[in-house]
């Protein structure tokens, strides 16, 4: 299709989630006259047209098509990466804007997902729409702010998109991310936030099988924002050397949870210097038992609050490890002791 991408993605053999004829990634500016915390469209919309759709790379890991878009004085630059092992396809968006007034860019991401609901993230939790949200909280367009994923589903499928940007329109089952907004400040319409330069986007579509929880497709928005770094071993204290490898084996992981669903997301020394400090977070509200282990022999394990105060002793499962019982969403605070750290 000229200027756009395949018109259908065919996942596992059957499912189809993009409908015919549909513009994956499509672009447009949308005058909005309001200032920051409201909306005032004029109907005044400008579409992009987009160049045809190049191969720039096809080789034995990802192929990616590219294609370039205009608005005035403003170049716009999209890739779409379909990798040949994974069943996720990224999209990426590069503007270099201009500060063009009083407009909203946003993108389309249309899915075929009938009777599709929409669960996003915020701080530490999920949010059904609209089961979990306070009547009246959100105006205009359906604007939210969220965290590094949403997801649209039905009983058999949906799909995950995980992001590096957080304004969203979301509502009646459609997924369309605002990628930037000029607006005069609610407080002092005198005073602008300027956005000229360079601006990059990613949008990782990852489908799934029954819900985001059973098919822990919300992963993709933590993998995506917090990508793991590959580095040559660099040998001390407390870690021993593993003889004839470069890389240390999971099992000698500093330190690891044996349920993908529930994350260390922070791990620091103790205020008073006694052991390390550990943030233990349920990411998809099931709670329950979760066992922790290090590479390193455990002293003691201990449950505190977020000022690291009180102790709730842990029973450590053998001399690596110990085990949680965590609340559903729950944050749970953990001093640990190793042998190497007194």
């Amino acid at each position: 299709m000229e200027g756009g991408w395949p018109v259908a993605w065919e996942y596992d053999g059957e499912m189809l989630l993009l409908p015919d004829n549909s513009d994956l990634g499509h672009i447009c500016a949308e005058r909005d006259i309001a200032d920051t915390v409201r909306e005032e469209f004029t109907g005044d919309r400008q579409e992009v047209e987009w160049s045809l759709g190049e191969m720039i790379a096809d080789g034995p890991v990802f192929q990616a098509i590219q294609r370039e878009g205009y608005l005035p004085q403003t170049t716009i630059t999209q890739q779409l990466i379909l990798y040949r092992d994974l069943s996720y396809m990224d999209l990426r968006t590069v503007i270099d804007w201009t500060q063009m007034r009083d407009v909203q860019i946003r993108m389309a991401l249309p899915f075929d997902i009938p009777d599709g609901a929409i669960t996003y993230e915020s701080p530490y939790c999920a949010v059904r729409m609209p089961d979990d949200e306070m009547p009246g909280t959100y105006r205009g367009s359906g604007g939210r702010y969220l965290q590094k994923w949403v997801d649209l589903s039905n009983t058999d499928c949906g799909i995950t998109v995980a992001s590096n940007s957080a304004g969203y329109s979301l509502g009646e089952g459609a997924i369309t991310p605002v990628l930037l907004r000029d607006g005069a400040s609610c407080g002092a319409r005198c005073y602008r936030t300027d956005l000229r330069g360079r601006h990059e986007f990613v949008h990782r579509l990852v489908p799934h099988r029954g819900s985001w929880s059973e098919s822990l497709s919300h992963l993709a928005g933590w993998e995506l924002n917090c990508p793991l770094s590959q580095c040559r071993m660099n040998i001390m204290r407390p870690i021993e050397p593993v003889v004839g490898e470069q890389f240390l084996p999971q099992e000698r992981s500093f330190c690891f949870t044996d349920r993908r669903e529930i994350a260390v997301t922070a791990m620091k020394q103790a205020y008073d210097g006694n052991g390390y400090i550990l943030r233990i977070v349920d990411l998809v509200g099931k709670g329950g038992e979760v066992k922790v282990e290090f590479a390193s022999d455990l002293i003691s394990a201990h449950e505190t609050d977020a000022l690291e105060q009180g102790v709730q002793p842990l029973g450590l499962q053998h001399a690596k490890g110990f085990t949680l019982t965590t609340r559903p969403f729950g944050i749970h605070t953990v001093r640990v002791v190793l042998s190497e750290s007194r």
